[in-house]
């Protein structure tokens, strides 16, 4: 069976008629909650589409997919399309020996931008006295004050992102 979708102004209505599997189960959650709330029936009842029903609703920043597997694919995929997502998902009941146990989607340097080394959502002097404290080595510098730190991209922060930055600062 081959399905079309397209975005379109109009309303569609019908019944949509799933086998009850897993997959077809997973999948048509993950469209409800990209496009809109409609009606699903005959879900599956595996552990992996409890799982990913329990995860969609739920608003906790670290969320424990246990051994599900494929809830754990669709969650992935659906938190990083998520602007601003930040939340933890874990997996704690698949493999003796985990090989993932946390994928942390979002950003670590939330708060931070071009400039803005303390991230106090301003570019100011405050800035310039870290970047030079920074420079002259006796305040060490985190990741995410390398990284918006660093205003002419060349790998470190110098001299150079000092002048850039007070040219920010003066307009």
């Amino acid at each position: 069976m081959i399905y079309h979708l397209s975005k379109n102004n109009k309303t569609i209505n019908g019944v949509l008629e799933i086998g009850g599997s897993k997959s077809e189960s997973n999948r048509l959650l993950m469209l409800r909650k990209y496009l809109s709330d409609f009606k699903i029936t005959n879900l599956s009842k595996s552990d992996d589409t409890k799982t990913l029903i329990d995860a969609l609703i739920n608003t906790n920043k670290i969320i424990d997919v246990n051994h599900a597997g494929t809830a754990m694919r669709f969650l992935l995929s659906y938190y990083a399309s998520k602007p601003n997502s930040e939340v933890t998902l874990t997996v704690t009941g698949y493999n003796k020996t985990p090989y993932i146990t946390q994928i942390s989607i979002g950003s670590a340097c939330a708060g931070y931008s071009a400039g803005d080394v303390n991230a106090d959502s301003f570019v100011n002097v405050t800035d310039v006295v870290i970047s030079v404290g920074i420079v002259l080595g006796t305040s060490p510098a985190n990741e995410c004050q390398m990284d918006y730190g660093d205003l002419n991209q060349d790998g470190t922060i110098n001299i150079s992102d000092i002048v850039l930055l007070v040219g920010i600062i003066l307009g």
